[in-house]
């Protein structure tokens, strides 16, 4: 994504829209015991978190015990840049991925 310019370009960007398919992860971290007993972790049940300008626009659903989850998910569909804070993107316009530990009974855990 090319950096917007501070000055006069925000009408060009912010009439966009982006969309955004997370397919697969390979050999992601194993957060996740095989009960209260046990310390080693042998598996996860990862899902993806997007954030754009800081702000989480969107996430996967969590893939259950796997290592090598496939998502193929439409997380973003023609989302607006309107919903955006201008004065935020412009001083960070990244897209952002971090995948996650999905916990039913906790925060999530931050894989990577």
């Amino acid at each position: 994504m090319a950096e917007p310019s501070p000055e006069g370009t925000e009408q060009q960007w912010l009439h966009s829209n982006l969309s955004v398919e997370i397919v697969s992860g390979e050999d992601l971290v194993a957060k996740d015991t095989k009960g209260m007993f046990s310390s080693k972790a042998v598996s996860s049940d990862p899902l993806v978190k997007l954030f754009l300008a800081g702000k989480e626009v969107g996430k996967t659903q969590p893939v259950m015990k796997n290592l090598n989850p496939e998502w193929n998910e439409q997380v973003l569909d023609n989302y607006s840049f309107q919903n955006v804070n201008i004065n935020k993107f412009v001083t960070d316009p990244n897209l952002t991925l971090k995948i996650y530990d999905f916990d039913k009974a906790s925060l999530n855990d931050p894989m990577g």
